[in-house]
C-alpha cells in the first residue's frame, strides 16, 4: 500500500473513532505511533458495530451490516479499516465480537447474569483482536459499564437496552468488584476509563441525568494510567 493511500485510510478511521468512541480515540493517540493505524482500524469496526442499536431501526438492517463486516474481514477488503490490518490474527476474535454485538438487537437484557455473560464474551474477544492479553475482570467491568452508559437511550426500535426490572445498582456493584480484580498496567488502555465512568454512572443514577465526563478529565485519567500504570 502506498503511503498516501495508507494516510487516507488512517485519517478516515481516526475521524470515525473520534466521532463514535471518544475514549478509544484518546487512548489510541497515546499508543506507539506505529501501532496507531492498526488500533484505529479495529476500533472503527468495533465502534460501528456497537453503535448500530442506536442508529438503525430494524434488527434485520443491523444483521446485514454485521454480516457485511464478517465477509469483509474474511476477504480483507471493502473498507479503509481493512487496508490497515495485516495477517489473520484479528479475524477470529473480531468475528466473535461481532456475534456478541448481534445480541444487542434482541429483547432487552433481563438479568445481571445475562449482562455478565455478554460483557465477558464481547470485550474479552475485542481485547484479543486489539492484540492485548484478555483481562477477564476488566472486560466484565467494562462491559457492564458500557451497558449502563447506553441504557438511558432507547434503541432505534423503541425498546430499552435493559429490562426495567433489571437491578442496575447490582450491575454497578458487580462492575466495581470486577474492576478491583483487574490487572494494573498500561495494557488495554481504552478500557482503563471504566472506573471514572462508573463514578459518573452512580452520580447519574442519583440525579436522573445521563452519565457524562468532560474530555479533559478523560485525558487526565489516561495520562495517569500511562505514567503510573494505575487507573482507579
Amino acid at each position: 500500500m502506498s503511503a498516501q493511500r495508507q494516510g487516507r485510510a488512517v485519517a478516515q478511521c481516526r475521524a470515525f473513532v473520534r466521532e463514535h468512541d471518544l475514549d478509544a480515540y484518546l487512548a489510541t493517540l497515546l499508543a506507539p505511533q506505529d501501532d496507531q493505524p492498526r488500533l484505529f482500524a479495529i476500533w472503527t469496526i468495533a465502534a460501528d458495530a456497537l453503535r448500530l442499536p442506536w442508529s438503525v431501526s430494524e434488527p434485520a438492517m443491523a444483521a446485514i451490516r454485521l454480516q457485511w463486516w464478517r465477509e469483509a474481514l474474511k476477504a480483507g477488503q471493502g473498507h479503509p479499516a481493512l487496508q490497515l490490518l495485516e495477517g489473520q490474527a484479528h479475524v477470529a476474535p473480531l468475528e466473535s465480537f461481532l456475534e456478541s454485538c448481534a445480541r444487542l438487537h434482541g429483547p432487552p437484557l433481563a438479568s445481571v447474569g445475562e449482562c455478565r455473560q455478554w460483557s465477558q464474551q464481547a470485550f474479552a474477544t475485542l481485547m484479543k483482536a486489539l492484540g492485548e492479553e484478555p483481562d477477564t475482570p476488566l472486560a466484565l467491568g467494562h462491559g457492564l459499564i458500557f451497558l449502563l452508559r447506553r441504557a438511558p437511550w432507547p434503541r432505534r426500535t423503541g425498546q430499552p437496552l435493559l429490562a426495567d426490572a433489571l437491578d442496575r445498582q447490582a450491575m454497578a456493584h458487580e462492575a466495581q468488584e470486577a474492576l478491583k480484580s483487574a490487572r494494573h498496567g498500561r495494557g488495554n488502555l481504552p478500557f482503563r476509563l471504566s472506573g471514572i465512568w462508573l463514578k459518573a454512572i452512580r452520580k447519574a443514577q442519583k440525579t436522573g441525568q445521563p452519565p457524562s465526563i468532560p474530555q479533559w478529565r478523560r485525558q487526565l485519567a489516561l495520562l495517569k494510567v500511562v505514567i503510573t500504570g494505575r487507573g482507579w
